[in-house]
C-alpha cells in the first residue's frame, strides 16, 4: 500500500470519527428543544458510531500510531543485524582492490580460453583418418 493512500485512508478515518464526535456533541446541546429522550438516543447513536470507529482497523491503526508499530522495529532491527553480518563478513574476506583486480584478469583470461575452444568446436577437428590422407 502506498504511501499517500495510507495518508488519505487515515485522513479520511479520523475525519469520520470527529464528524461522530461532533454529532455527539451537538446532540448534548439538544435536550433543552427536543427533550431528555432524544439526548439519550443521539448519545447511543453517536456512541456506537465512534465505538464502532475506534474498535475497528482505524482503532487498531491509532493504537499502533501512538505505541509505535512494534513488528516494523523488529523487522529494522533483524534487517540490520543481517546487515552488519554481511558487512562483518566481507571485512573477514579482507579482499582488497588488488586482489579483486587479479580475480577479474584472471575472469578475463578463462573468458578468452572458453573463447579458443568453442571456435575449435565449431571449426570441427579432422579425424585420424582425414589427416593421413
Amino acid at each position: 500500500m502506498s504511501t499517500a493512500s495510507r495518508g488519505t485512508g487515515m485522513v479520511l478515518g479520523v475525519g469520520l470519527m470527529l464528524v461522530g464526535l461532533l454529532f455527539v456533541v451537538w446532540a448534548i446541546e439538544e435536550p433543552g428543544r427536543r427533550g431528555f429522550e432524544y439526548f439519550l438516543a443521539a448519545l447511543a447513536g453517536g456512541g456506537a458510531v465512534f465505538g464502532v470507529a475506534l474498535r475497528g482497523p482505524m482503532g487498531r491503526a491509532l493504537g499502533r500510531l501512538i505505541e509505535g508499530d512494534a513488528s516494523t522495529d523488529e523487522q529494522l532491527a533483524e534487517r540490520v543485524e543481517e546487515l552488519e553480518a554481511r558487512l562483518a563478513n566481507m571485512e573477514q574476506r579482507n579482499l582488497t582492490s588488488g586482489e579483486v583486480e587479479a580475480q577479474f584478469s584472471r575472469l578475463a583470461e578463462v573468458e578468452e580460453r572458453l573463447d579458443f575452444a568453442e571456435r575449435l568446436l565449431t571449426k570441427g577437428v579432422p579425424q585420424a583418418s582425414e589427416r593421413s590422407e
